[in-house]
C-alpha cells in the first residue's frame, strides 16, 4: 500500500509539533515555585499583572498605569490587543474547565503557540514546494532553535512569541497569495494578518515591508502583479485602523512609533496607497520617479519617529545598554565567553549569517517567480534585522537555516540519489545544533529564568505585606520594577520599559536617586515610601569564560552609591529615617547582606 504525500506530511507535522512541545516544556523548573506556576522573564511579570487583573474583572483592564513611572504614571506602550486577547483565552479555558488556576493556563499558552508556529512553518514549506524530508528538517530546525525555546518556553508569555507568529503568518499568507495571485480571499487574508499584527507590538508594521518590496521588485521587472492588490491594500488599512481604534494613545491623538497610535494607521495607509499605485501604473522612468517622490513626501510626517526609532535600534537611549535583549549579536560575541553565548542563542549558524545573507541576495537577483522573490527578500531583510538586536531574532531566525534547506531540496530533486543528500543535510544540521541541545533540553533554570529574582523572593513577600498595609512608591533599580508591580500593591519610579522619552527620564531619575547619599533621598523624592536595594554584581566573568561567584560584590563593577551605603551600613547604625524590614545574606557572609528592604519613616 503506497503512502500518500498528505499522510507523510501529517506525520511530519505531528513530529514537528511533538518536538516543539518537548522543547517548550523543558524549562519548567523556571516556571514552578513551591508547586505553583509563575511567569518567566521580567517582562512576563508585567504582562501577568495586566492579564490576570483582566481575567478576574474585565473592567480592570488598563492602558494607563498610575503605578509605574510615579508620580506621573504613564501610558502602557505595549498594545492593548495582546494582553486583552490573552485574558479572553484564559477566561475561555476557565469556562471550559480546562484548568482552575489562571496563571497555570497562561503559562502554557506559549507552548500552544509553538504548535501554531510549526503549523505555519509547514504552510511556508508547502508554498515553497519543499519535499517531505526537507519539510521535516525545517520543522525540527525550528523546534530546536535555542531562541525559539526562550520565546515559546513555558511561562514566558511575553509578547515575543506572538510577534514571531505574526512574522511567520505574514510570510505564509503572502506566499499563499503570490502562489495563487487570482485569489481574492488570500489577498484579503494577507491584508488582515499584516494589519492586526500591530496589536501585538507597535513595531510589527515592519512585517509589511518585505511584501511591499516584493511587489515593487516584480513591478520593476515588468512582472504581472497579483490580482486584487486594491483588496489587499484596503483590508490592510482597515484592519490596522480596527485594531488601533480601541488604543488610548490613538484616541488621545498620539502619533508615536512606540505606542499603538495614528503612526501605525498612517504607515499602513501609505503602504496601501503605494501598493495601489504599483498596480495602477506601468513601469516607466517617469512613474519610477513619481513613486520615489511620493515615498519621500509621505515619509516626512514620520521623520521624527523614524529618528527616534533609529535611537532605539542603535541603543542610543540612556540605560538601554543594561538590557540584555537589545544588545546586538556582534556586541555579545565580543564579550568574555561571548562566542559560546552566541552559539547558545543561535547555534553556530550565526557565523554563517553573512554568507546566508549574500546567498539570499544572489538568489533574489535572477528570480522570476513571485513567491520566491518574496521569500528571498524576507530572508535578506530578516537577516539584516537579526544583526541589530537579540530581541529582533524573530524577524529573521527562519532565514538562518531555511535558505540552505531550500537549496539542498532543489539540489536533491536533480540528484540521482536525493535521499543521501537530504540525509547529509540532516546530519550537518545535527552537528550545528549539537552544542546547544544539552542546554535546550536538560539544563535546570533558575526561577523566572532570573537568578537575582530567585535569590530575592523573600524580599518581595515582605514588601507585599508592607504595601498591603501601607502602599506607596518603591525606589528600586529598574530591573526590579516589573517584579514589584506584579508581587505587590506598591508603585515604582522606573522599570524595564525603556522606549519613550519619559521612560528615559525616569530611568535617569532612578540613577540620580541611587547615586545620592541616603540622607538626601527623603527630600529629593518625597513620594518614596520604600527603598529596595540589592547587588547585581554577584559574579564576574573570567578571561577563560568561567563565571566566578562574588558574594560580597564584584569590585570591578561597583554598586551605585546609595546601594553601597545601605548594604554596608551596620544594622544598628542605619541612616536616620530608614527602618530595616528585611535583609538577605549568603551563609558565612551575614555581615555582608546582598539585599535589603527599608521603609522610610518621615515623621
Amino acid at each position: 500500500m503506497r503512502t500518500t504525500e498528505g499522510f507523510k506530511l501529517t506525520l511530519v507535522w505531528i513530529a514537528g509539533c511533538f518536538a516543539a512541545v518537548v522543547v517548550g516544556l523543558a524549562p519548567i523548573s523556571a516556571a514552578m515555585s513551591n508547586g505553583h506556576y509563575i511567569p518567566v522573564g521580567a517582562d512576563a511579570f508585567y504582562h501577568a499583572r495586566r492579564i490576570l487583573d483582566t481575567v478576574a474583572d474585565p473592567s480592570r483592564f488598563f492602558q494607563f498605569d498610575p503605578a509605574m513611572h510615579v508620580p506621573e504614571g504613564s501610558l502602557v506602550t505595549w498594545p492593548w490587543a495582546y494582553d486583552w486577547t490573552m485574558s479572553r483565552i484564559v477566561r475561555l479555558a476557565l469556562a471550559l474547565h480546562l484548568g482552575t488556576e489562571p496563571l497555570a493556563i497562561l503559562d502554557k499558552l506559549p507552548v500552544l503557540g509553538f504548535v501554531i508556529a510549526q503549523t505555519l512553518m509547514l504552510v511556508i514549506c508547502r508554498q515553497l514546494r519543499l519535499g517531505v524530508a526537507a519539510t521535516l528538517i525545517t520543522l525540527l530546525a525550528t523546534a530546536f532553535f535555542p531562541l525559539n525555546q526562550i520565546q515559546y518556553g513555558i511561562g514566558n508569555f511575553h509578547h515575543h512569541f506572538a510577534e514571531h507568529l505574526f512574522v511567520l503568518g505574514a510570510l505564509a499568507s503572502g506566499l499563499g497569495w503570490l502562489r495563487q495571485p487570482d485569489s481574492l480571499a488570500r489577498a484579503a487574508l494577507t491584508g488582515v494578518v499584516l494589519g492586526i499584527s500591530v496589536g501585538v507590538h507597535t513595531a510589527q508594521f515592519i512585517v509589511q515591508i518585505p511584501l511591499v518590496c516584493a511587489l515593487a521588485w516584480m513591478w520593476l521587472k515588468s512582472m504581472p502583479l497579483p490580482r486584487h492588490v486594491p483588496v489587499f491594500a484596503g483590508t490592510l488599512a482597515l484592519a490596522t485602523f480596527a485594531v488601533a481604534l480601541p488604543s488610548l494613545a490613538l484616541r488621545e491623538g498620539h502619533f508615536d512609533v512606540y505606542t499603538l497610535s495614528w503612526f501605525q494607521v498612517y504607515f499602513a495607509s501609505c503602504t496601501a496607497v503605494f501598493c495601489v499605485l504599483l498596480a495602477r501604473l506601468r513601469r516607466s522612468p517617469r512613474n519610477i520617479g513619481m513613486l520615489i517622490i511620493t515615498a519621500i513626501l509621505v515619509a516626512l510626517p514620520a521623520l521624527g519617529e523614524i529618528v527616534f526609532a533609529e535611537r532605539f535600534i542603535t541603543n542610543g537611549v540612556n540605560g538601554m545598554d543594561t538590557i540584555g535583549e537589545v544588545r546586538s549579536p556582534w556586541h555579545v560575541g565580543l564579550q568574555p565567553a561571548g562566542i559560546s553565548q552566541l552559539i547558545g542563542y543561535y547555534t553556530p549558524l550565526i557565523f554563517l549569517l553573512p554568507l546566508t545573507l549574500g546567498y539570499s541576495a544572489w538568489r533574489l537577483a535572477p528570480e522570476i517567480e513571485g513567491p520566491r522573490i518574496f521569500f528571498w527578500i524576507a530572508c535578506v531583510l530578516g537577516l539584516v534585522l537579526v544583526t541589530q538586536q537579540l530581541r529582533m531574532n524573530y524577524f529573521g531566525s527562519f532565514a538562518l537555516y531555511l535558505p540552505w534547506i531550500v537549496a539542498a531540496d532543489e539540489r536533491a530533486r536533480r540528484a540521482a540519489r536525493p535521499a543521501y543528500l537530504l540525509a547529509a543535510l540532516g546530519a550537518i544540521g545535527v552537528l550545528f545544533y549539537a552544542p546547544t541541545m544539552a542546554f535546550t533540553l536538560a539544563a535546570r533554570r533558575p526561577l523566572a529564568n532570573d537568578i537575582y529574582y530567585q535569590m530575592t523572593q523573600p524580599i518581595y513577600s515582605t514588601l507585599a505585606d508592607a504595601c498591603q498595609r501601607d502602599p506607596g512608591a518603591v525606589l528600586a533599580q529598574p530591573f526590579d520594577g516589573h517584579y514589584i508591580r506584579f508581587r505587590t500593591d506598591c508603585s515604582v519610579i522606573a522599570n524595564n520599559f525603556l522606549v519613550t522619552p519619559q521612560h528615559e527620564r525616569k530611568y535617569l531619575e532612578v540613577s540620580r536617586l541611587l547615586s545620592m547619599p541616603a540622607a538626601q533621598v527623603l527630600g529629593a523624592a518625597p513620594y518614596v515610601k520604600y527603598v529596595f536595594v540589592q547587588r547585581y554584581n554577584l559574579s564576574k566573568v573570567l578571561p577563560s569564560g568561567a563565571v566566578q561567584f562574588t558574594p560580597r560584590g564584584n569590585l570591578e563593577d561597583p554598586d551605585l552609591p546609595l546601594v553601597h551605603e545601605l548594604l554596608t551600613a551596620k544594622a544598628d547604625q542605619l541612616p536616620a529615617h530608614y527602618r530595616l524590614l528585611k535583609e538577605l545574606a549568603f551563609p558565612g557572609n551575614a555581615d555582608a547582606p546582598y539585599a535589603r528592604l527599608f521603609e522610610l519613616d518621615r515623621n
